[in-house]
Protein backbone atom coordinates (compact mmCIF):
# COMPACT_ATOMS: atom_id res chain seq x y z
CA UNK A 1 0.00 0.00 0.00
CA UNK A 2 1.29 3.30 -1.18
CA UNK A 3 1.65 6.80 0.80
CA UNK A 4 -1.20 8.33 -0.31
CA UNK A 5 0.05 11.80 0.42
CA UNK A 6 -1.21 15.03 1.97
CA UNK A 7 1.51 18.11 2.37
CA UNK A 8 4.03 15.88 0.49
CA UNK A 9 3.92 14.07 -2.39
CA UNK A 10 2.57 10.65 -2.90
CA UNK A 11 4.65 7.55 -3.09
CA UNK A 12 5.18 6.12 -6.44
CA UNK A 13 5.03 2.74 -7.42
CA UNK A 14 8.63 0.99 -8.87
CA UNK A 15 9.79 1.07 -12.34
CA UNK A 16 11.77 -1.80 -12.86
CA UNK A 17 10.49 -4.15 -10.21
CA UNK A 18 8.11 -5.52 -12.80
CA UNK A 19 11.39 -7.30 -13.99
CA UNK A 20 11.82 -10.11 -11.73
CA UNK A 21 8.16 -10.90 -12.13
CA UNK A 22 8.14 -11.40 -15.49
CA UNK A 23 11.14 -13.57 -16.15
CA UNK A 24 10.08 -16.47 -13.77
CA UNK A 25 9.32 -19.49 -15.22
CA UNK A 26 6.13 -20.32 -13.64
CA UNK A 27 4.64 -17.04 -14.62
CA UNK A 28 5.36 -17.61 -18.46
CA UNK A 29 3.87 -21.21 -18.51
CA UNK A 30 1.15 -19.66 -16.58
CA UNK A 31 0.31 -17.01 -18.88
CA UNK A 32 0.26 -19.33 -22.21
CA UNK A 33 -2.81 -21.38 -21.08
CA UNK A 34 -4.10 -17.84 -19.88
CA UNK A 35 -3.96 -16.97 -23.63
CA UNK A 36 -5.46 -19.81 -25.00
CA UNK A 37 -8.76 -19.60 -26.23
CA UNK A 38 -9.36 -23.57 -25.31
CA UNK A 39 -12.07 -25.00 -22.79
CA UNK A 40 -10.28 -25.31 -19.81
CA UNK A 41 -9.19 -28.33 -18.59
CA UNK A 42 -10.43 -29.58 -14.99
CA UNK A 43 -10.47 -32.07 -12.66
CA UNK A 44 -13.62 -32.63 -12.57
CA UNK A 45 -15.98 -34.38 -15.28
CA UNK A 46 -19.12 -32.82 -16.76
CA UNK A 47 -21.60 -34.19 -18.45
CA UNK A 48 -25.27 -33.08 -19.65
CA UNK A 49 -28.09 -35.17 -16.93
CA UNK A 50 -29.99 -35.72 -19.89
CA UNK A 51 -32.38 -34.50 -23.23
CA UNK A 52 -35.99 -33.71 -23.25
CA UNK A 53 -37.81 -33.63 -26.95
CA UNK A 54 -38.50 -30.05 -27.73
CA UNK A 55 -40.90 -30.84 -30.75
CA UNK A 56 -44.24 -31.00 -28.95
CA UNK A 57 -45.75 -27.74 -28.24
CA UNK A 58 -46.36 -26.77 -24.98
CA UNK A 59 -49.61 -26.63 -23.19
CA UNK A 60 -48.67 -23.41 -21.36
CA UNK A 61 -51.18 -20.63 -22.80
CA UNK A 62 -50.27 -18.25 -20.73
CA UNK A 63 -47.05 -16.24 -19.04
CA UNK A 64 -46.93 -13.94 -16.06
CA UNK A 65 -43.16 -12.66 -15.64
CA UNK A 66 -42.33 -10.44 -12.65
CA UNK A 67 -39.18 -8.09 -12.89
CA UNK A 68 -38.06 -5.06 -10.93
CA UNK A 69 -35.86 -2.08 -11.35
CA UNK A 70 -34.83 0.66 -8.79
CA UNK A 71 -32.94 3.77 -8.76
CA UNK A 72 -30.79 5.89 -6.07
CA UNK A 73 -31.40 9.70 -6.33
CA UNK A 74 -29.59 12.32 -4.31
CA UNK A 75 -30.81 15.80 -3.44
CA UNK A 76 -29.67 18.10 -6.11
CA UNK A 77 -28.41 20.42 -3.29
CA UNK A 78 -28.30 18.48 -0.56
CA UNK A 79 -26.40 15.19 -1.83
CA UNK A 80 -26.54 13.69 1.94
CA UNK A 81 -30.35 13.50 1.15
CA UNK A 82 -30.59 10.44 -0.92
CA UNK A 83 -34.57 8.87 -2.37
CA UNK A 84 -34.97 5.54 -4.01
CA UNK A 85 -37.28 4.88 -6.79
CA UNK A 86 -38.82 1.24 -7.22
CA UNK A 87 -40.34 -0.24 -10.00
CA UNK A 88 -41.95 -3.38 -10.35
CA UNK A 89 -43.92 -4.68 -12.95
CA UNK A 90 -46.42 -7.91 -13.67
CA UNK A 91 -47.14 -8.64 -17.27
CA UNK A 92 -49.44 -11.03 -18.26
CA UNK A 93 -48.28 -12.23 -21.78
CA UNK A 94 -50.17 -14.55 -24.31
CA UNK A 95 -48.42 -17.57 -25.90
CA UNK A 96 -50.72 -17.33 -29.04
CA UNK A 97 -49.88 -13.44 -29.82
CA UNK A 98 -46.31 -14.25 -29.26
CA UNK A 99 -46.43 -16.76 -31.95
CA UNK A 100 -48.73 -14.69 -33.85
CA UNK A 101 -45.87 -11.96 -33.79
CA UNK A 102 -43.02 -14.15 -35.02
CA UNK A 103 -44.97 -15.76 -37.74
CA UNK A 104 -45.77 -12.45 -38.54
CA UNK A 105 -43.10 -10.04 -38.49
CA UNK A 106 -45.31 -7.17 -40.50
CA UNK A 107 -48.09 -6.92 -38.31
CA UNK A 108 -49.76 -3.94 -37.64
CA UNK A 109 -47.76 -2.13 -34.91
CA UNK A 110 -50.96 -1.31 -33.07
CA UNK A 111 -52.12 -4.54 -32.83
CA UNK A 112 -48.59 -5.52 -31.27
CA UNK A 113 -48.52 -2.50 -28.73
CA UNK A 114 -52.46 -3.71 -27.50
CA UNK A 115 -50.50 -7.13 -27.35
CA UNK A 116 -47.83 -6.53 -25.13
CA UNK A 117 -49.04 -3.99 -22.84
CA UNK A 118 -51.15 -6.06 -20.46
CA UNK A 119 -48.86 -4.73 -17.37
CA UNK A 120 -49.53 -3.87 -14.04
CA UNK A 121 -46.81 -1.40 -12.69
CA UNK A 122 -46.18 -0.97 -8.91
CA UNK A 123 -43.88 2.40 -8.45
CA UNK A 124 -42.64 3.27 -4.78
CA UNK A 125 -40.52 5.77 -3.21
CA UNK A 126 -38.21 4.82 -0.63
CA UNK A 127 -36.19 7.26 2.11
CA UNK A 128 -32.81 6.45 2.35
CA UNK A 129 -31.00 8.99 4.06
CA UNK A 130 -31.86 12.59 5.24
CA UNK A 131 -35.58 12.31 4.78
CA UNK A 132 -37.74 11.62 7.47
CA UNK A 133 -41.29 11.96 9.04
CA UNK A 134 -41.22 15.43 11.28
CA UNK A 135 -40.35 13.79 14.17
CA UNK A 136 -39.42 10.32 14.00
CA UNK A 137 -35.54 8.77 13.19
CA UNK A 138 -34.81 8.20 9.80
CA UNK A 139 -35.26 4.36 10.79
CA UNK A 140 -39.00 4.94 11.75
CA UNK A 141 -39.34 6.60 8.46
CA UNK A 142 -38.47 4.02 6.03
CA UNK A 143 -40.54 1.51 8.36
CA UNK A 144 -43.84 3.23 8.55
CA UNK A 145 -42.96 3.92 4.32
CA UNK A 146 -42.33 0.05 3.76
CA UNK A 147 -45.76 -0.21 5.98
CA UNK A 148 -47.53 2.26 3.72
CA UNK A 149 -46.00 0.63 0.40
CA UNK A 150 -47.19 -2.97 1.14
CA UNK A 151 -50.58 -1.42 1.82
CA UNK A 152 -53.32 0.20 -0.62
CA UNK A 153 -53.25 1.49 -2.40
CA UNK A 154 -50.06 1.48 -3.59
CA UNK A 155 -48.53 -2.38 -4.34
CA UNK A 156 -51.77 -3.91 -1.95
CA UNK A 157 -49.22 -6.85 -1.38
CA UNK A 158 -49.99 -6.76 2.62
CA UNK A 159 -52.38 -9.81 2.34
CA UNK A 160 -49.81 -11.93 0.26
CA UNK A 161 -47.29 -11.28 3.03
CA UNK A 162 -49.53 -12.30 5.32
CA UNK A 163 -51.32 -15.17 3.47
CA UNK A 164 -47.58 -16.80 3.38
CA UNK A 165 -46.13 -15.87 6.61
CA UNK A 166 -49.06 -17.38 8.95
CA UNK A 167 -49.59 -20.32 5.92
CA UNK A 168 -53.23 -19.76 5.57
CA UNK A 169 -53.71 -22.27 2.98
CA UNK A 170 -54.05 -24.77 5.79
CA UNK A 171 -57.48 -25.43 7.69
CA UNK A 172 -58.08 -23.62 10.63
CA UNK A 173 -57.15 -25.35 13.64
CA UNK A 174 -54.34 -27.34 11.78
CA UNK A 175 -51.05 -27.10 13.67
CA UNK A 176 -48.64 -24.24 11.94
CA UNK A 177 -45.50 -22.97 13.16
CA UNK A 178 -45.56 -19.50 14.81
CA UNK A 179 -43.47 -17.09 13.11
CA UNK A 180 -41.03 -14.71 15.76
CA UNK A 181 -39.16 -11.80 15.05
CA UNK A 182 -37.37 -9.53 16.86
CA UNK A 183 -38.27 -6.40 18.36
CA UNK A 184 -36.79 -3.46 17.18
CA UNK A 185 -36.77 -1.80 20.40
CA UNK A 186 -35.49 -4.39 23.21
CA UNK A 187 -34.24 -7.37 20.51
CA UNK A 188 -35.98 -9.91 22.43
CA UNK A 189 -37.76 -12.06 20.11
CA UNK A 190 -41.71 -13.31 20.25
CA UNK A 191 -44.09 -15.28 18.49
CA UNK A 192 -46.61 -12.47 16.10
CA UNK A 193 -49.86 -12.45 16.41
CA UNK A 194 -52.33 -12.30 12.98
CA UNK A 195 -52.65 -8.48 13.19
CA UNK A 196 -51.47 -6.04 11.08
CA UNK A 197 -50.03 -4.04 14.00
CA UNK A 198 -48.98 -5.25 17.16
CA UNK A 199 -47.11 -4.44 20.78
CA UNK A 200 -44.00 -6.35 22.27
CA UNK A 201 -44.83 -8.25 25.15
CA UNK A 202 -41.82 -7.47 26.09
CA UNK A 203 -41.43 -3.98 26.22
CA UNK A 204 -44.35 -2.63 24.54
CA UNK A 205 -43.18 -1.44 21.37
CA UNK A 206 -45.25 -0.68 18.90
CA UNK A 207 -44.47 -2.71 15.31
CA UNK A 208 -46.52 -3.40 11.81
CA UNK A 209 -46.62 -6.61 10.26
CA UNK A 210 -44.15 -5.58 7.82
CA UNK A 211 -41.45 -5.27 10.34
CA UNK A 212 -40.96 -8.88 10.31
CA UNK A 213 -38.87 -8.44 6.97
CA UNK A 214 -36.55 -6.79 9.09
CA UNK A 215 -35.85 -3.97 6.09
CA UNK A 216 -33.38 -1.32 7.44
CA UNK A 217 -33.62 -3.00 11.14
CA UNK A 218 -30.04 -2.97 11.50
CA UNK A 219 -29.30 0.49 10.15
CA UNK A 220 -28.52 3.85 12.15
CA UNK A 221 -31.22 5.82 12.99
CA UNK A 222 -30.30 8.46 11.06
CA UNK A 223 -28.74 6.74 7.70
CA UNK A 224 -29.88 3.52 5.71
CA UNK A 225 -28.15 1.52 2.85
CA UNK A 226 -28.58 1.24 -0.67
CA UNK A 227 -29.70 -2.84 0.42
CA UNK A 228 -33.19 -1.71 1.83
CA UNK A 229 -34.18 -0.53 -1.58
CA UNK A 230 -32.46 -3.99 -3.21
CA UNK A 231 -34.28 -5.85 -0.20
CA UNK A 232 -38.05 -4.37 -0.34
CA UNK A 233 -38.22 -4.64 -4.60
CA UNK A 234 -36.72 -8.46 -3.77
CA UNK A 235 -39.91 -8.85 -1.63
CA UNK A 236 -42.20 -6.90 -3.99
CA UNK A 237 -40.96 -9.01 -6.59
CA UNK A 238 -41.90 -12.36 -4.97
CA UNK A 239 -44.87 -11.25 -3.10
CA UNK A 240 -46.12 -10.54 -6.89
CA UNK A 241 -44.68 -13.46 -8.33
CA UNK A 242 -47.32 -15.57 -5.75
CA UNK A 243 -50.05 -12.95 -6.18
CA UNK A 244 -52.06 -14.66 -8.82
CA UNK A 245 -51.46 -18.32 -7.10
CA UNK A 246 -52.37 -16.65 -3.62
CA UNK A 247 -55.78 -15.40 -4.41
CA UNK A 248 -56.76 -18.75 -6.63
CA UNK A 249 -56.01 -20.84 -3.63
CA UNK A 250 -58.18 -18.35 -1.22
CA UNK A 251 -60.76 -18.91 -3.90
CA UNK A 252 -60.38 -22.64 -3.76
CA UNK A 253 -59.88 -22.35 -7.66
CA UNK A 254 -55.73 -23.19 -8.19
CA UNK A 255 -57.21 -25.53 -11.18
CA UNK A 256 -57.37 -22.13 -13.22
CA UNK A 257 -53.72 -21.61 -13.28
CA UNK A 258 -52.81 -24.95 -14.89
CA UNK A 259 -51.56 -23.75 -18.23
CA UNK A 260 -50.00 -20.93 -16.88
CA UNK A 261 -46.35 -20.25 -16.76
CA UNK A 262 -44.63 -17.69 -14.09
CA UNK A 263 -41.38 -16.46 -14.81
CA UNK A 264 -39.31 -14.40 -11.80
CA UNK A 265 -36.57 -12.27 -13.58
CA UNK A 266 -33.81 -13.59 -11.63
CA UNK A 267 -33.05 -16.97 -9.55
CA UNK A 268 -35.46 -17.56 -6.58
CA UNK A 269 -34.13 -17.05 -3.64
CA UNK A 270 -33.89 -14.07 -0.87
CA UNK A 271 -31.15 -13.40 1.23
CA UNK A 272 -30.49 -12.54 4.57
CA UNK A 273 -33.87 -11.61 6.77
CA UNK A 274 -35.86 -12.14 3.81
CA UNK A 275 -34.91 -16.03 4.06
CA UNK A 276 -37.73 -16.02 6.14
CA UNK A 277 -40.60 -16.42 3.66
CA UNK A 278 -38.24 -18.90 1.85
CA UNK A 279 -39.89 -21.91 4.08
CA UNK A 280 -43.53 -21.00 3.87
CA UNK A 281 -43.19 -20.36 0.13
CA UNK A 282 -41.44 -24.11 -0.42
CA UNK A 283 -44.59 -25.47 2.11
CA UNK A 284 -46.78 -23.57 -0.04
CA UNK A 285 -45.58 -24.92 -3.18
CA UNK A 286 -45.39 -28.31 -1.61
CA UNK A 287 -49.17 -28.16 -0.57
CA UNK A 288 -50.04 -26.92 -4.16
CA UNK A 289 -47.97 -30.36 -5.48
CA UNK A 290 -49.96 -32.40 -3.05
CA UNK A 291 -53.10 -31.99 -4.55
CA UNK A 292 -51.90 -32.76 -8.06
CA UNK A 293 -52.45 -29.09 -9.13
CA UNK A 294 -50.03 -28.07 -11.92
CA UNK A 295 -47.43 -25.39 -11.48
CA UNK A 296 -45.48 -24.12 -13.43
CA UNK A 297 -42.69 -21.51 -12.05
CA UNK A 298 -39.32 -20.55 -13.15
CA UNK A 299 -36.79 -18.30 -12.39
CA UNK A 300 -33.85 -17.05 -15.04
CA UNK A 301 -30.42 -15.91 -14.02
CA UNK A 302 -28.94 -14.13 -16.40
CA UNK A 303 -25.80 -13.19 -14.24
CA UNK A 304 -23.75 -14.97 -11.09
CA UNK A 305 -21.65 -17.83 -10.35
CA UNK A 306 -23.86 -20.96 -11.96
CA UNK A 307 -24.77 -18.32 -15.13
CA UNK A 308 -20.35 -17.45 -15.46
CA UNK A 309 -19.48 -21.06 -15.19
CA UNK A 310 -21.84 -22.43 -18.45
CA UNK A 311 -20.32 -19.56 -20.42
CA UNK A 312 -16.96 -21.15 -20.20
CA UNK A 313 -18.23 -24.95 -20.59
CA UNK A 314 -20.35 -24.43 -23.29
CA UNK A 315 -20.00 -28.21 -24.34
CA UNK A 316 -22.17 -29.75 -21.27
CA UNK A 317 -25.58 -28.71 -23.00
CA UNK A 318 -24.02 -29.54 -26.79
CA UNK A 319 -27.65 -30.07 -28.93
CA UNK A 320 -31.19 -28.61 -28.16
CA UNK A 321 -33.05 -29.97 -25.65
CA UNK A 322 -29.81 -31.45 -23.32
CA UNK A 323 -30.02 -29.99 -19.91
CA UNK A 324 -27.58 -30.12 -17.21
CA UNK A 325 -28.68 -30.83 -13.27
CA UNK A 326 -25.92 -29.85 -11.08
CA UNK A 327 -25.85 -30.95 -7.20
CA UNK A 328 -25.34 -28.71 -4.46
CA UNK A 329 -22.20 -30.07 -3.48
CA UNK A 330 -21.08 -29.47 -7.52
CA UNK A 331 -21.99 -25.79 -7.30
CA UNK A 332 -20.47 -24.75 -3.81
CA UNK A 333 -16.75 -26.87 -4.53
CA UNK A 334 -16.09 -26.99 -8.08
CA UNK A 335 -18.59 -23.50 -9.50
CA UNK A 336 -18.19 -21.03 -6.62
CA UNK A 337 -14.90 -22.67 -5.59
CA UNK A 338 -16.00 -23.28 -1.72
CA UNK A 339 -15.62 -25.92 0.79
CA UNK A 340 -19.27 -27.79 1.18
CA UNK A 341 -20.18 -27.95 4.97
CA UNK A 342 -20.72 -31.37 5.97
CA UNK A 343 -24.25 -30.01 8.06
CA UNK A 344 -25.11 -27.92 4.79
CA UNK A 345 -28.61 -26.43 4.52
CA UNK A 346 -30.04 -24.04 1.98
CA UNK A 347 -32.33 -21.34 3.62
CA UNK A 348 -32.35 -18.80 1.07
CA UNK A 349 -33.31 -20.58 -2.15
CA UNK A 350 -37.03 -21.91 -3.17
CA UNK A 351 -35.25 -23.44 -6.49
CA UNK A 352 -33.04 -25.96 -7.96
CA UNK A 353 -30.73 -24.90 -10.76
CA UNK A 354 -30.35 -26.22 -13.92
CA UNK A 355 -28.61 -25.59 -17.40
CA UNK A 356 -31.04 -26.32 -20.78
CA UNK A 357 -30.04 -26.13 -24.11
CA UNK A 358 -33.45 -24.22 -25.74
CA UNK A 359 -31.69 -23.52 -28.81
CA UNK A 360 -28.25 -23.59 -30.72
CA UNK A 361 -27.61 -19.96 -29.36
CA UNK A 362 -29.48 -20.06 -26.00
CA UNK A 363 -27.58 -22.61 -22.92
CA UNK A 364 -29.69 -20.74 -20.02
CA UNK A 365 -29.64 -21.32 -16.56
CA UNK A 366 -32.58 -21.78 -14.68
CA UNK A 367 -34.32 -22.34 -10.70
CA UNK A 368 -37.34 -24.42 -10.75
CA UNK A 369 -38.49 -25.30 -7.80
CA UNK A 370 -39.51 -29.20 -6.19
CA UNK A 371 -41.57 -28.32 -3.40
CA UNK A 372 -40.52 -28.55 0.55
CA UNK A 373 -37.31 -30.13 0.35
CA UNK A 374 -34.21 -28.82 -1.26
CA UNK A 375 -32.60 -31.59 -2.70
CA UNK A 376 -28.80 -31.80 -2.62
CA UNK A 377 -28.65 -33.96 -5.87
CA UNK A 378 -31.99 -32.80 -7.51
CA UNK A 379 -33.57 -35.32 -9.74
CA UNK A 380 -35.44 -33.73 -13.22
CA UNK A 381 -38.57 -36.02 -11.93
CA UNK A 382 -38.65 -33.67 -8.65
CA UNK A 383 -38.51 -29.87 -10.80
CA UNK A 384 -42.39 -29.45 -11.34
CA UNK A 385 -43.08 -28.91 -14.64
CA UNK A 386 -39.80 -29.25 -16.15
CA UNK A 387 -40.20 -30.85 -19.16
CA UNK A 388 -43.63 -28.24 -19.97
CA UNK A 389 -41.49 -25.64 -18.64
CA UNK A 390 -38.52 -26.17 -20.95
CA UNK A 391 -40.92 -26.99 -23.81
CA UNK A 392 -42.77 -23.85 -23.63
CA UNK A 393 -39.28 -21.53 -22.85
CA UNK A 394 -38.01 -23.24 -26.34
CA UNK A 395 -40.70 -21.03 -28.55
CA UNK A 396 -39.99 -17.75 -26.65
CA UNK A 397 -36.56 -17.00 -27.60
CA UNK A 398 -35.08 -13.91 -28.70
CA UNK A 399 -31.91 -13.21 -30.75
CA UNK A 400 -31.96 -9.38 -29.13
CA UNK A 401 -29.13 -10.00 -26.52
CA UNK A 402 -27.39 -13.67 -25.47
CA UNK A 403 -29.94 -16.35 -23.99
CA UNK A 404 -32.60 -13.30 -24.18
CA UNK A 405 -36.05 -14.64 -23.70
CA UNK A 406 -39.29 -12.75 -25.57
CA UNK A 407 -41.03 -12.43 -22.08
CA UNK A 408 -38.31 -10.98 -19.94
CA UNK A 409 -37.27 -8.37 -22.61
CA UNK A 410 -40.29 -6.83 -22.75
CA UNK A 411 -41.14 -6.82 -18.67
CA UNK A 412 -37.34 -5.57 -18.50
CA UNK A 413 -38.11 -2.67 -20.95
CA UNK A 414 -41.43 -1.63 -19.17
CA UNK A 415 -39.45 -1.26 -15.80
CA UNK A 416 -36.15 -1.08 -15.65
CA UNK A 417 -34.98 2.49 -14.26
CA UNK A 418 -31.25 3.30 -15.80
CA UNK A 419 -29.16 6.05 -14.75
CA UNK A 420 -29.55 7.72 -18.12
CA UNK A 421 -32.00 8.76 -18.93
CA UNK A 422 -34.45 7.77 -16.83
CA UNK A 423 -31.89 8.69 -13.55
CA UNK A 424 -31.30 12.30 -14.77
CA UNK A 425 -34.95 12.36 -15.61
CA UNK A 426 -35.70 11.64 -11.92
CA UNK A 427 -33.24 13.91 -10.79
CA UNK A 428 -34.96 17.07 -12.73
CA UNK A 429 -38.46 15.55 -11.37
CA UNK A 430 -36.81 16.18 -8.14
CA UNK A 431 -35.31 19.73 -8.58
CA UNK A 432 -38.17 20.85 -10.20
CA UNK A 433 -40.05 19.70 -6.89
CA UNK A 434 -37.78 21.41 -4.75
CA UNK A 435 -38.07 25.13 -6.36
Amino acid sequence: MAYQGGKRPVERASKIAHMQLIQDQSLIELLQSYHSDQEPKTAFKVEKTGQIDLSPLSKIERIVTVDGGFAVIPNPIRRNKTLAFIQVGTNLLSVADLLAMRANPMMDPRDVTAMLQRIHYRPCTLPLSGVRIPGQTIRDTIRRSINGILSKPYTDLYEILHFLVHRSWLPEGAPRPQPEMECYACDEKFGIPKDFTFSCPHCGHEHFFSDYLHIGKNSPDEWSREESAISLMSVIETLALFEVPVHLARRGQLGLMANTLFIKDGPLLLRSYLSRLVEPIRNFIQWIKEREIEFYLVGIEKTGEFSTFLEEYTSITKYVGDYFIPSVKFLIEDVAGAVMDKNYRNRVSYGSKVSVRLSPEHAVPLNIPTGADYPLVPKAEELLGFEEIIRALSHLTSAQHDNALIPLVLANRAVSISQRPSGNILHDFMSERIK
